[in-house]
Protein backbone atom coordinates (compact mmCIF):
# COMPACT_ATOMS: atom_id res chain seq x y z
CA UNK A 1 0.00 0.00 0.00
CA UNK A 2 1.66 3.18 -0.82
CA UNK A 3 1.53 6.27 1.80
CA UNK A 4 -0.94 8.89 0.97
CA UNK A 5 0.39 11.70 3.66
CA UNK A 6 -2.34 13.06 4.51
CA UNK A 7 -1.82 13.45 8.40
CA UNK A 8 1.52 11.76 9.51
CA UNK A 9 1.65 8.53 7.40
CA UNK A 10 -2.65 7.86 6.98
CA UNK A 11 -3.54 6.72 4.02
CA UNK A 12 -6.95 6.31 1.88
CA UNK A 13 -6.84 2.87 2.05
CA UNK A 14 -5.89 2.26 5.81
CA UNK A 15 -8.49 4.66 6.76
CA UNK A 16 -11.16 3.04 4.74
CA UNK A 17 -10.66 -0.02 6.78
CA UNK A 18 -10.54 1.52 9.52
CA UNK A 19 -13.70 3.03 9.10
CA UNK A 20 -15.41 -0.14 7.77
CA UNK A 21 -13.98 -2.22 10.52
CA UNK A 22 -15.84 0.52 13.31
CA UNK A 23 -19.03 1.55 11.38
CA UNK A 24 -22.07 0.96 12.98
CA UNK A 25 -24.95 2.19 10.09
CA UNK A 26 -23.17 1.03 7.20
CA UNK A 27 -22.07 -2.86 6.36
CA UNK A 28 -20.61 -5.05 3.63
CA UNK A 29 -22.14 -8.11 2.54
CA UNK A 30 -19.76 -10.63 1.53
CA UNK A 31 -22.17 -12.36 -0.91
CA UNK A 32 -22.74 -9.08 -2.69
CA UNK A 33 -19.14 -8.62 -2.81
CA UNK A 34 -18.63 -11.78 -4.49
CA UNK A 35 -21.92 -11.22 -6.60
CA UNK A 36 -20.58 -7.62 -7.87
CA UNK A 37 -17.62 -8.88 -8.47
CA UNK A 38 -18.64 -11.71 -11.23
CA UNK A 39 -20.76 -9.29 -12.85
CA UNK A 40 -17.62 -6.59 -12.99
CA UNK A 41 -15.48 -9.28 -14.09
CA UNK A 42 -17.79 -10.69 -16.86
CA UNK A 43 -18.20 -6.69 -18.33
CA UNK A 44 -14.17 -5.93 -18.30
CA UNK A 45 -14.08 -9.16 -20.11
CA UNK A 46 -16.28 -7.96 -23.03
CA UNK A 47 -14.19 -4.53 -22.59
CA UNK A 48 -16.36 -2.36 -20.30
CA UNK A 49 -13.40 -0.96 -18.64
CA UNK A 50 -11.28 0.42 -21.44
CA UNK A 51 -9.37 3.20 -20.75
CA UNK A 52 -10.54 4.86 -24.53
CA UNK A 53 -14.32 4.78 -22.53
CA UNK A 54 -12.81 7.96 -20.98
CA UNK A 55 -12.51 10.29 -24.31
CA UNK A 56 -15.71 8.69 -25.58
CA UNK A 57 -17.62 11.18 -22.90
CA UNK A 58 -18.82 13.97 -25.24
CA UNK A 59 -17.58 16.57 -23.36
CA UNK A 60 -14.20 15.14 -22.22
CA UNK A 61 -11.29 16.50 -24.28
CA UNK A 62 -10.39 14.58 -27.61
CA UNK A 63 -6.15 14.80 -27.47
CA UNK A 64 -3.47 14.65 -24.87
CA UNK A 65 -1.50 18.29 -24.48
CA UNK A 66 -0.78 20.85 -22.16
CA UNK A 67 -3.91 22.74 -22.33
CA UNK A 68 -5.88 19.34 -21.95
CA UNK A 69 -3.96 19.21 -18.46
CA UNK A 70 -4.86 22.88 -17.64
CA UNK A 71 -8.75 21.54 -18.38
CA UNK A 72 -8.40 18.46 -16.72
CA UNK A 73 -6.76 20.49 -13.61
CA UNK A 74 -10.04 23.49 -13.08
CA UNK A 75 -12.76 21.07 -13.52
CA UNK A 76 -11.42 18.60 -11.01
CA UNK A 77 -11.06 21.26 -8.94
CA UNK A 78 -14.41 22.50 -9.44
CA UNK A 79 -15.78 18.65 -9.47
CA UNK A 80 -18.11 19.04 -6.40
CA UNK A 81 -21.58 19.02 -5.36
CA UNK A 82 -23.91 18.68 -8.00
CA UNK A 83 -26.91 17.22 -6.68
CA UNK A 84 -30.03 19.34 -6.86
CA UNK A 85 -32.97 19.04 -4.27
CA UNK A 86 -35.32 20.17 -7.25
CA UNK A 87 -37.43 18.69 -10.03
CA UNK A 88 -35.26 17.96 -13.01
CA UNK A 89 -36.81 20.00 -15.18
CA UNK A 90 -35.60 23.20 -12.73
CA UNK A 91 -32.17 21.69 -11.94
CA UNK A 92 -28.80 24.05 -12.23
CA UNK A 93 -28.64 23.51 -16.45
CA UNK A 94 -26.13 24.28 -18.95
CA UNK A 95 -26.76 24.85 -22.56
CA UNK A 96 -23.28 24.51 -24.91
CA UNK A 97 -24.05 23.22 -28.83
CA UNK A 98 -20.22 24.04 -30.16
CA UNK A 99 -18.18 23.64 -33.55
CA UNK A 100 -16.68 20.14 -33.41
CA UNK A 101 -13.40 22.02 -34.04
CA UNK A 102 -11.45 22.12 -30.98
CA UNK A 103 -9.81 19.08 -29.08
CA UNK A 104 -11.31 20.44 -25.91
CA UNK A 105 -15.12 20.90 -26.86
CA UNK A 106 -17.78 17.63 -27.50
CA UNK A 107 -17.41 16.00 -30.44
CA UNK A 108 -21.35 17.55 -31.64
CA UNK A 109 -21.26 14.22 -34.44
CA UNK A 110 -21.33 12.07 -31.57
CA UNK A 111 -25.01 10.13 -31.13
CA UNK A 112 -26.48 8.61 -27.74
CA UNK A 113 -27.42 10.13 -24.80
CA UNK A 114 -25.72 10.34 -21.59
CA UNK A 115 -27.48 10.91 -18.30
CA UNK A 116 -27.37 14.69 -17.69
CA UNK A 117 -27.43 15.38 -21.30
CA UNK A 118 -30.63 16.12 -23.23
CA UNK A 119 -31.38 17.74 -26.37
CA UNK A 120 -34.52 20.67 -26.39
CA UNK A 121 -36.12 21.25 -29.40
CA UNK A 122 -38.53 24.14 -29.66
CA UNK A 123 -40.99 24.34 -32.50
CA UNK A 124 -43.56 26.85 -34.04
CA UNK A 125 -46.82 25.88 -32.65
CA UNK A 126 -48.78 26.65 -35.58
CA UNK A 127 -46.33 25.08 -38.30
CA UNK A 128 -44.44 22.65 -36.47
CA UNK A 129 -41.38 24.23 -37.55
CA UNK A 130 -38.37 23.91 -35.68
CA UNK A 131 -37.39 27.06 -33.93
CA UNK A 132 -34.92 26.66 -31.53
CA UNK A 133 -32.75 23.16 -31.29
CA UNK A 134 -30.18 22.76 -28.24
CA UNK A 135 -28.00 20.69 -26.02
CA UNK A 136 -28.38 20.96 -22.34
CA UNK A 137 -26.40 19.24 -19.50
CA UNK A 138 -26.95 18.87 -15.90
CA UNK A 139 -25.26 17.70 -12.75
CA UNK A 140 -21.50 17.22 -13.33
CA UNK A 141 -21.57 17.61 -17.03
CA UNK A 142 -22.63 20.82 -16.73
CA UNK A 143 -19.75 21.78 -15.38
CA UNK A 144 -17.99 20.59 -18.06
CA UNK A 145 -20.45 22.60 -20.39
CA UNK A 146 -19.72 25.52 -18.78
CA UNK A 147 -15.95 25.34 -19.16
CA UNK A 148 -16.18 24.45 -22.54
CA UNK A 149 -18.74 26.51 -23.74
CA UNK A 150 -16.41 29.75 -21.75
CA UNK A 151 -13.12 28.64 -23.87
CA UNK A 152 -15.45 28.28 -26.87
CA UNK A 153 -16.12 31.83 -26.07
CA UNK A 154 -12.91 33.22 -25.51
CA UNK A 155 -12.35 33.15 -22.14
CA UNK A 156 -9.00 31.50 -20.80
CA UNK A 157 -10.72 30.58 -17.99
CA UNK A 158 -8.35 27.13 -17.70
CA UNK A 159 -5.07 29.79 -17.52
CA UNK A 160 -3.59 30.23 -14.05
CA UNK A 161 -3.23 33.92 -14.37
CA UNK A 162 -6.88 34.60 -14.97
CA UNK A 163 -7.99 31.89 -12.40
CA UNK A 164 -5.83 33.44 -9.60
CA UNK A 165 -7.91 36.90 -10.68
CA UNK A 166 -11.50 35.50 -10.90
CA UNK A 167 -14.08 37.35 -9.59
CA UNK A 168 -17.51 36.11 -8.76
CA UNK A 169 -19.20 37.95 -11.29
CA UNK A 170 -17.05 36.21 -13.73
CA UNK A 171 -17.66 32.92 -12.41
CA UNK A 172 -21.64 33.65 -12.36
CA UNK A 173 -21.36 34.22 -15.88
CA UNK A 174 -18.99 31.06 -16.52
CA UNK A 175 -21.82 28.94 -14.84
CA UNK A 176 -25.08 30.68 -16.33
CA UNK A 177 -27.96 28.60 -16.19
CA UNK A 178 -31.03 27.75 -18.14
CA UNK A 179 -33.07 27.70 -14.96
CA UNK A 180 -33.55 29.92 -12.02
CA UNK A 181 -31.43 27.55 -10.23
CA UNK A 182 -27.65 28.88 -10.28
CA UNK A 183 -24.34 26.27 -8.98
CA UNK A 184 -23.71 25.45 -5.42
CA UNK A 185 -21.50 26.75 -3.82
CA UNK A 186 -20.60 29.80 -5.93
CA UNK A 187 -18.24 31.40 -3.26
CA UNK A 188 -16.47 28.49 -2.85
CA UNK A 189 -15.53 27.72 -6.12
CA UNK A 190 -14.56 31.38 -6.03
CA UNK A 191 -11.86 30.85 -3.68
CA UNK A 192 -11.04 27.61 -4.69
CA UNK A 193 -10.19 28.43 -8.37
CA UNK A 194 -7.90 31.59 -7.28
CA UNK A 195 -5.85 29.81 -5.07
CA UNK A 196 -5.46 27.07 -7.89
CA UNK A 197 -4.30 29.72 -9.90
CA UNK A 198 -2.21 31.61 -6.79
CA UNK A 199 -0.30 28.43 -6.41
CA UNK A 200 0.25 26.87 -9.61
CA UNK A 201 1.86 30.75 -10.36
CA UNK A 202 4.11 31.16 -7.66
CA UNK A 203 5.19 27.05 -6.53
CA UNK A 204 4.52 25.15 -10.28
CA UNK A 205 5.99 28.19 -12.74
CA UNK A 206 2.08 28.63 -13.55
CA UNK A 207 1.28 25.51 -15.27
CA UNK A 208 0.16 22.10 -13.58
CA UNK A 209 2.06 20.17 -15.36
CA UNK A 210 5.38 20.96 -13.81
CA UNK A 211 3.45 19.48 -10.65
CA UNK A 212 3.09 16.35 -12.56
CA UNK A 213 6.75 16.22 -13.73
CA UNK A 214 8.21 17.03 -10.24
CA UNK A 215 5.81 14.12 -8.98
CA UNK A 216 8.47 11.70 -11.34
CA UNK A 217 5.76 9.03 -12.46
CA UNK A 218 4.10 8.39 -8.92
CA UNK A 219 0.49 8.80 -8.31
CA UNK A 220 1.06 8.75 -4.26
CA UNK A 221 3.71 11.79 -4.78
CA UNK A 222 1.71 13.76 -7.37
CA UNK A 223 -1.22 12.57 -4.53
CA UNK A 224 1.11 14.03 -1.71
CA UNK A 225 2.06 17.51 -4.09
CA UNK A 226 -1.47 18.22 -4.67
CA UNK A 227 -3.00 17.87 -1.01
CA UNK A 228 -0.28 20.20 0.16
CA UNK A 229 -0.22 22.49 -1.82
CA UNK A 230 -4.31 22.99 -2.25
CA UNK A 231 -6.21 23.32 0.70
CA UNK A 232 -9.18 22.50 -1.05
CA UNK A 233 -8.20 18.76 -2.39
CA UNK A 234 -7.51 18.08 1.30
CA UNK A 235 -10.44 15.84 2.17
CA UNK A 236 -9.65 14.76 5.95
CA UNK A 237 -12.06 13.99 8.95
CA UNK A 238 -12.08 12.51 12.16
CA UNK A 239 -13.83 9.37 12.50
CA UNK A 240 -13.92 7.09 15.67
CA UNK A 241 -11.24 8.97 17.69
CA UNK A 242 -9.03 8.55 14.61
CA UNK A 243 -7.67 10.64 12.06
CA UNK A 244 -8.60 9.15 8.03
CA UNK A 245 -8.25 10.77 4.63
CA UNK A 246 -10.61 10.53 1.50
CA UNK A 247 -9.41 12.24 -1.05
CA UNK A 248 -11.54 12.16 -3.76
CA UNK A 249 -11.02 15.17 -5.87
CA UNK A 250 -6.94 14.80 -5.45
CA UNK A 251 -7.34 10.84 -6.53
CA UNK A 252 -9.83 11.83 -9.50
CA UNK A 253 -7.57 14.46 -10.47
CA UNK A 254 -4.93 12.30 -11.00
CA UNK A 255 -6.99 9.15 -12.31
CA UNK A 256 -8.36 11.49 -15.37
CA UNK A 257 -5.14 12.83 -16.19
CA UNK A 258 -4.09 8.61 -16.07
CA UNK A 259 -7.42 7.78 -18.02
CA UNK A 260 -7.00 10.64 -20.79
CA UNK A 261 -3.36 10.28 -21.73
CA UNK A 262 -3.99 6.68 -21.33
CA UNK A 263 -1.14 5.65 -19.11
CA UNK A 264 1.36 7.34 -21.25
CA UNK A 265 3.52 10.91 -20.94
CA UNK A 266 2.01 13.22 -18.59
CA UNK A 267 -0.65 10.32 -17.60
CA UNK A 268 1.87 7.99 -16.95
CA UNK A 269 2.11 6.58 -13.26
CA UNK A 270 4.03 3.41 -12.18
CA UNK A 271 1.56 3.22 -9.28
CA UNK A 272 -1.81 3.92 -10.59
CA UNK A 273 -3.21 0.85 -8.52
CA UNK A 274 -2.60 1.96 -5.39
CA UNK A 275 -5.24 4.75 -5.90
CA UNK A 276 -8.59 3.47 -4.22
CA UNK A 277 -12.31 4.30 -5.31
CA UNK A 278 -13.35 8.26 -5.39
CA UNK A 279 -15.94 8.77 -2.33
CA UNK A 280 -18.72 10.54 -3.25
CA UNK A 281 -22.42 10.27 -3.39
CA UNK A 282 -23.23 8.66 -6.28
CA UNK A 283 -21.02 5.52 -6.43
CA UNK A 284 -22.62 4.66 -3.27
CA UNK A 285 -26.21 4.57 -4.49
CA UNK A 286 -24.62 1.70 -7.35
CA UNK A 287 -22.99 -0.20 -4.72
CA UNK A 288 -26.06 -0.36 -2.70
CA UNK A 289 -28.37 -0.90 -5.83
CA UNK A 290 -25.52 -4.35 -6.45
CA UNK A 291 -25.66 -5.34 -3.04
CA UNK A 292 -22.70 -4.40 -2.03
CA UNK A 293 -23.25 -1.66 1.00
CA UNK A 294 -26.27 -1.82 3.20
CA UNK A 295 -27.29 0.67 4.86
CA UNK A 296 -29.70 0.34 8.42
CA UNK A 297 -32.68 1.36 8.50
CA UNK A 298 -32.26 4.32 10.41
CA UNK A 299 -30.05 5.81 7.75
CA UNK A 300 -32.42 4.57 5.12
CA UNK A 301 -34.89 6.51 6.56
CA UNK A 302 -32.80 9.89 6.98
CA UNK A 303 -31.65 9.63 3.73
CA UNK A 304 -35.11 9.11 2.08
CA UNK A 305 -35.96 12.24 3.83
CA UNK A 306 -33.34 13.73 2.21
CA UNK A 307 -31.93 14.92 5.72
CA UNK A 308 -28.29 16.81 5.45
CA UNK A 309 -25.63 15.28 6.51
CA UNK A 310 -22.66 17.40 7.73
CA UNK A 311 -19.08 16.85 6.37
CA UNK A 312 -16.90 14.62 8.52
CA UNK A 313 -19.97 13.79 10.58
CA UNK A 314 -19.65 9.90 11.18
CA UNK A 315 -22.78 9.05 9.06
CA UNK A 316 -21.44 10.98 5.98
CA UNK A 317 -17.87 9.05 6.64
CA UNK A 318 -19.24 6.10 7.00
CA UNK A 319 -20.96 5.85 3.69
CA UNK A 320 -17.62 7.22 1.74
CA UNK A 321 -15.23 4.96 4.07
CA UNK A 322 -17.29 2.13 3.44
CA UNK A 323 -17.48 2.29 0.12
CA UNK A 324 -13.76 2.76 -0.69
CA UNK A 325 -13.68 -0.25 1.12
CA UNK A 326 -16.50 -2.12 -0.78
CA UNK A 327 -14.32 -1.64 -4.04
CA UNK A 328 -11.50 -2.68 -2.50
CA UNK A 329 -13.00 -6.01 -1.57
CA UNK A 330 -14.50 -6.45 -4.92
CA UNK A 331 -11.53 -5.41 -6.54
CA UNK A 332 -9.82 -8.07 -4.63
CA UNK A 333 -12.50 -11.04 -5.46
CA UNK A 334 -12.12 -9.11 -9.53
CA UNK A 335 -8.09 -10.08 -9.42
CA UNK A 336 -9.18 -13.84 -7.96
CA UNK A 337 -11.32 -14.66 -11.02
CA UNK A 338 -8.62 -13.11 -13.24
CA UNK A 339 -5.94 -15.05 -11.77
CA UNK A 340 -7.88 -18.21 -11.57
CA UNK A 341 -9.40 -17.56 -15.22
CA UNK A 342 -12.38 -18.12 -14.58
CA UNK A 343 -14.97 -17.97 -17.48
CA UNK A 344 -18.17 -19.10 -16.67
CA UNK A 345 -19.77 -15.47 -16.44
CA UNK A 346 -17.91 -14.13 -20.13
CA UNK A 347 -21.09 -13.94 -22.32
CA UNK A 348 -23.72 -11.74 -22.21
CA UNK A 349 -26.99 -13.84 -21.24
CA UNK A 350 -24.97 -14.98 -18.02
CA UNK A 351 -23.85 -10.86 -17.37
CA UNK A 352 -27.47 -10.11 -17.95
CA UNK A 353 -28.42 -13.14 -15.53
CA UNK A 354 -25.84 -12.15 -12.72
CA UNK A 355 -27.14 -8.20 -12.98
CA UNK A 356 -30.54 -9.28 -12.61
CA UNK A 357 -30.03 -11.10 -9.84
CA UNK A 358 -28.45 -8.04 -8.34
CA UNK A 359 -30.92 -6.07 -9.05
CA UNK A 360 -33.48 -8.49 -7.63
CA UNK A 361 -30.96 -8.50 -4.23
CA UNK A 362 -30.83 -4.86 -4.03
CA UNK A 363 -33.78 -4.08 -1.92
CA UNK A 364 -32.31 -6.25 0.76
CA UNK A 365 -29.56 -4.54 0.70
CA UNK A 366 -31.29 -1.38 1.89
CA UNK A 367 -31.48 -3.03 5.19
CA UNK A 368 -28.17 -4.25 7.71
CA UNK A 369 -27.84 -7.96 8.27
CA UNK A 370 -24.56 -6.76 10.20
CA UNK A 371 -23.15 -9.68 7.92
CA UNK A 372 -19.31 -7.86 7.44
CA UNK A 373 -17.26 -9.04 4.88
CA UNK A 374 -13.64 -10.51 5.78
CA UNK A 375 -11.59 -7.73 6.16
CA UNK A 376 -8.10 -9.21 5.96
CA UNK A 377 -7.63 -8.10 2.18
CA UNK A 378 -4.00 -8.32 0.67
CA UNK A 379 -2.59 -5.20 -0.05
CA UNK A 380 -3.56 -4.07 -3.96
CA UNK A 381 -0.01 -5.13 -6.37
CA UNK A 382 0.52 -3.13 -9.36
CA UNK A 383 -0.69 -5.51 -11.69
CA UNK A 384 -0.75 -2.57 -14.71
CA UNK A 385 1.50 -3.87 -17.68
CA UNK A 386 1.75 -2.74 -21.54
CA UNK A 387 -0.21 -5.63 -22.27
CA UNK A 388 -3.56 -4.59 -20.32
CA UNK A 389 -2.69 -0.72 -19.97
CA UNK A 390 -5.82 -0.16 -21.99
CA UNK A 391 -7.75 -2.73 -20.27
CA UNK A 392 -6.35 -2.51 -16.43
CA UNK A 393 -7.60 -3.99 -13.70
CA UNK A 394 -7.42 -1.36 -10.69
CA UNK A 395 -10.30 0.33 -8.22
CA UNK A 396 -9.59 3.52 -10.66
CA UNK A 397 -11.71 1.68 -13.28
CA UNK A 398 -14.49 0.48 -10.89
CA UNK A 399 -14.95 3.37 -10.12
CA UNK A 400 -15.31 4.96 -13.49
CA UNK A 401 -17.58 2.10 -14.39
CA UNK A 402 -20.20 1.90 -11.55
CA UNK A 403 -20.15 6.07 -11.25
CA UNK A 404 -21.46 5.57 -15.41
CA UNK A 405 -23.51 3.15 -14.20
CA UNK A 406 -25.35 5.17 -11.85
CA UNK A 407 -25.63 7.63 -13.92
CA UNK A 408 -26.76 5.19 -16.75
CA UNK A 409 -29.52 3.46 -14.76
CA UNK A 410 -31.41 6.43 -12.73
CA UNK A 411 -34.62 5.59 -13.63
CA UNK A 412 -33.72 2.21 -11.68
CA UNK A 413 -31.86 3.95 -8.93
CA UNK A 414 -34.43 6.16 -8.30
CA UNK A 415 -35.79 4.58 -5.12
CA UNK A 416 -32.16 4.89 -3.53
CA UNK A 417 -31.37 8.06 -2.32
CA UNK A 418 -28.29 9.37 -2.45
CA UNK A 419 -26.60 11.43 0.80
CA UNK A 420 -26.67 14.91 0.42
CA UNK A 421 -23.36 16.82 1.85
CA UNK A 422 -22.54 20.23 0.65
CA UNK A 423 -19.03 20.08 0.48
CA UNK A 424 -15.80 21.17 -1.51
CA UNK A 425 -14.53 18.16 -1.39
CA UNK A 426 -17.33 16.44 -3.63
Amino acid sequence: EGKMHGRGDVTVLSSARYIAENATSVSIPADGVVRAAAVLHAERRKGSFSLAGWKEHILNPKECSAATVDWIFLVDTWNFSFWSSSPPSQEFTVAFDPPPISPLTPRAALDGGEEGRTVVVRCDSRTGAVRESKTVYTGYWALCAAVNRALSEGVPITSPRYMAELTVEQVAHVFRSETDEGISLLSERVEVAREAGRVLLSRFGGSFVNCIKEAGGSAQALLKLIVTNFSSYKDEATFSGRSVVLYKRAQILIADLWACFEGEGLGYFYDIDTLTMFADYRVPQSLVYMGVLQYTPELLGLLEAGTPLLPGSPLEVEIRGCSIWAVELVLQEMRRLENNGTKSVGTSSSTDHLMEQLQDNNSTAMSNTNTNINTNTNTPSNNTTTKNRLQPLNAVVIDFYLWDYAKDHTAAMAHIPIHHTRSVYY
